[in-house]
């Protein structure tokens, strides 16, 4: 702001006062020294003072007469707007209400209407305006908040509402809007709309939704929204679309190009792949074909004449096969399913025992086990000739190659107890047998079991005629010399022992031994029959000094069978009656702590006989099989312990079920390691054949269909009886039995290599006589055969008891023989 100031001493010279107010540039009047005509001496009193006589006003100057270079106007010329700066001074500013303040003059406020935007004091209140829109400033061309600036708040760049100008809208139809550089510019058109003519003035004017994905096809539509239906479709030539859109020429002639002319479909070429194979155009190119080349078996049509292999194939009818030796047979090549087969040849298979060559090797039967030619007698020795007394009640016992029989022999007019021994697996046997219990009394049933190191002999002998007492004899390696027999039992009584059984329970320096019988007590109505049990702790030479009752309840027990898993637990199974029938019962003896287990049902509290026993060497599996007799056929069943005897199940499963209508009869059991074979007399197809079930699982499933072992005879034609098996290497089973077929009773053997699901075609006779005294098939009767294996497993080794004569006659008296085959 500008203003007047006061420079110097108030005495100045009156042209430097002109100055000052001159170049004050307020538009008033000048400074006044002598202000009014009668200005006397006294006139600048009044609210001022100076000079001589005068009195000046607080905070002021007064001019006095003779001050100022004016004359003497008695004002304050620092506050008074009339005399401001000097006397005569007046504020006087345009458009506005002035005030003196200092000595200057200055804008009190602006007239109405006006505004002091410069603050300048010269020109006053210098800017007309008046506010308007309530003093907000808005885009009408009218300073409406009075800053000096119009429509400052207002983009007219980019403004979309003012562009270029207040009030200038950007608007489109349809379509968003922009202003740029002053200028409206067309935006995005709404959805639905398209801008098709280029030309902003009317906007997006085109409603249009696409369809298709904006790709345009032969519909009646413009699926593309430019304006324009079914462009790059012509209905007069598109085979797709002919004369009106979706008319396929090729659905109408299918697989096939069709041609359209003049909005008409007509046939055309066959897309590739295809042929019109029967000529005619309404099914179109009905045919999928594409050709290979010639005609070759492979399923296709190589030559597309629509027929699969067809005419003279390559390869066809080629001789094929792998051999035409022995049973083989060439074949020659057919083409089926798509496919060269050989048609009509015969391969190798497996070699049976059926004196053919099955494996086309060009020899027959050369894998398969052969008897031994010359079977040989074994009860040798003085006085022994062959029939010269029977030698009958054979037992055998083996371990590895050792195999020992005992038996009971009248050749010294007395029945004594003699064996005879092989070390070698049944290769030889000894020149002149052994002596175990002879004598003047009676000695009968002998028993063989064996040990690593010993052999042992039980039986029963009569030391009056009235009852038997049970005896154990011993011998170790080579077996060759017996000491005297040990009495076992402690009976004091009369009553008769016998059906002795007994087994190694646990092999050592000294042989843990047990033995255990049947006992009869009383006579008529008061008989009474017990199962008793000793055992021994040093190979048999002491006894406990008390027999120990198997069975619970007295007086209904018999027909023990025992068995050991050779680590000292026994198995003993047996016929009792204690509940008005002949169930099956079991016990564990463990021979090392001398305590039973406790008597258990097997049967199910059913009735039974022909019970056997067998376990798993080491355990822990024990297995009990019986004839059942609880239906009206008989039925062969097993129980099974897989704790080492410490439970059974409730009742045995029948192991013959694919033949409930037929009597089985006659069990017989080997187990080892989890595998377990049973093989009994069946009757299913007249007279009884030797029929076996296996399990690999140690008796929890079994086969469902049986297996037959005497297949050399018609089945049911001849009797096949009390059958024997033992398991041999891998999966080799051997199995022997008593046949009837030739007419008397001979001894015949069969074997397995898959663990008894299928026997050899042609089993094998094995008391066939020897070198220079053959023994014609039923010439003589043979029975009670045992089988045992060598230690490798791949021999059955047949032993039996034989009534021929020297000359192979059927005699009066038997003798024991044995062979093999390997």
């Amino acid at each position: 702001m500008k203003r007047h100031h006061l420079f110097g001493s108030i005495g100045m010279a009156g042209a430097l006062v002109a100055l000052l107010v001159s170049a004050s540039g307020c538009q008033t009047e000048a400074f006044c020294f002598a202000c009014g005509a009668n200005a006397g001496p006294d006139a600048g009193h009044e609210g001022g003072g100076g000079g001589t006589g005068g009195q000046g006003g607080e905070g002021g100057i007064i001019i006095g007469p003779g001050q100022g270079g004016g004359g003497n106007c008695g004002a304050d010329i620092l506050t008074d707007p009339q005399n401001c700066g000097a006397c005569g001074v007046v504020c006087n500013l345009p458009n506005a209400f002035p005030t003196c303040e200092g000595g200057f003059c200055l804008v009190d406020k602006c007239a109405s209407g006006f505004l002091d935007l410069d603050k300048g004091v010269d020109n006053g209140c210098e800017y007309k305006c008046a506010p308007s829109n309530g003093g907000d400033e808005i885009c009408d061309g009218v300073d409406n908040d009075c800053n000096g600036l119009v429509d400052e708040l207002t983009d007219f760049q980019t403004d979309a509402v003012n562009c270029g100008a207040c009030n200038v809208v950007c608007a489109f139809a349809n379509a968003s809007a922009s202003c740029v550089a002053s200028v409206c510019q067309l935006g995005q058109c709404l959805v639905g709309y398209h801008d098709v003519n280029g030309s902003a003035g009317d906007g997006c004017e085109y409603a249009c939704t696409q369809t298709n994905g904006g790709v345009e096809v032969c519909d009646y539509a413009d699926n593309n929204c430019n304006g324009t239906v079914d462009e790059g479709f012509d209905v007069t030539t598109d085979p797709q679309n002919c004369g009106t859109c979706g008319n396929d020429c090729g659905s109408l002639y299918p697989s096939s190009v069709g041609s359209c002319d003049a909005g008409v479909c007509s046939f055309g070429p066959c897309l590739p792949g295809y042929l019109n194979l029967d000529g005619i155009e309404a099914n179109g190119c009905e045919y999928a074909c594409t050709p290979t080349g010639e005609e070759a078996c492979d399923g296709k049509d190589n030559d597309c004449n629509g027929v699969v292999d067809d005419g003279a194939l390559p390869g066809v009818d080629d001789p094929c096969g792998a051999s035409d030796v022995g049973e083989c047979a060439l074949g020659a090549q057919a083409c089926q399913g798509g496919a060269l087969v050989c048609v009509g040849a015969v391969g190798p298979a497996t070699e049976y025992c059926d004196d053919l060559d099955n494996d086309c090797s060009g020899a027959a039967d050369e894998m398969c086990p052969a008897a031994n030619p010359a079977d040989k007698r074994i009860d040798l020795g003085a006085s022994s000739g062959v029939g010269q007394a029977p030698s009958t009640q054979l037992s055998v016992g083996s371990r590895g190659d050792v195999i020992f029989a005992s038996y009971l022999d009248r050749r010294a007019g007395n029945a004594d107890i003699r064996a005879s021994v092989s070390t070698d697996g049944g290769s030889t046997w000894l020149n002149n047998d052994i002596a175990i219990a002879t004598g003047t009394l009676v000695q009968v049933e002998p028993w063989s079991f064996l040990s690593p190191s010993r052999a042992y002999v039980a039986f029963a002998q009569f030391p009056t005629a009235a009852h038997r007492d049970v005896y154990v004899a011993r011998a170790s390696s080579p077996y060759t010399s017996f000491p005297a027999p040990v009495r076992a039992d402690k009976d004091s009584t009369s009553a008769d022992a016998f059906f002795v059984r007994g087994v190694v329970a646990k092999a050592g320096a000294q042989d843990t031994v047990v033995v255990v019988w049947q006992s009869l007590s009383g006579t008529g109505a008061n008989v009474t029959t017990n199962v008793f049990l000793q055992r021994s702790l040093d190979s048999g030479q002491t006894w406990l000094g008390q027999d120990l009752r198997v069975n619970a309840v007295l007086g209904k027990a018999e027909l023990p069978a025992v068995a050991t898993d050779g680590n000292g637990k026994v198995f003993i199974a047996w016929r009792d009656l204690r509940n008005g029938k002949s169930e099956v019962y079991g016990d564990v003896y463990d021979a090392t702590a001398g305590t039973f287990l406790g008597n258990v049902a097997l049967s199910g509290g059913n009735p039974a006989e022909q019970i056997t026993v067998a376990a798993d060497e080491g355990g822990p599996n024990v297995y009990v099989a019986w004839t059942d007799l609880r239906a009206a056929k008989k039925v062969i069943r097993v129980n099974r312990s897989t704790n080492g005897g410490t439970s059974f199940g409730s009742d045995g499963v029948i192991v013959n079920p694919d033949a409930t209508f037929a009597d089985a009869s006659s069990p017989a059991i080997a187990a080892s390691g989890g595998r377990v074979v049973v093989a009994w007399e069946d009757t299913r197809s007249g007279l009884p054949d030797i029929r076996l079930n296996h399990s690999e699982d140690a008796g929890a499933t079994w086969l469902a269909a049986t297996s037959r072992a005497d297949l050399g005879t018609v089945p049911g034609t001849s009797a096949s009886t009390r059958p024997r098996v033992s398991l041999g290497a891998a999966d080799m089973v051997y199995v022997a039995w008593e046949d009837a077929r030739s007419g008397k009773r001979d001894i015949y053997a069969n074997h397995s290599f898959d663990k008894g699901t299928s026997f050899q075609p042609l089993d094998l006779r094995m008391d066939v006589g020897m070198a220079g005294a053959p023994s014609p098939a039923g010439g003589a009767d043979s029975r009670t055969p045992f089988i045992v294996t060598n230690a490798a497993g791949a021999r059955g080794v047949v032993l039996w008891v034989d009534n021929r004569t020297a000359t192979g006659a059927d005699g009066a008296n038997a003798d024991i023989y044995s062979s093999f085959f390997e």
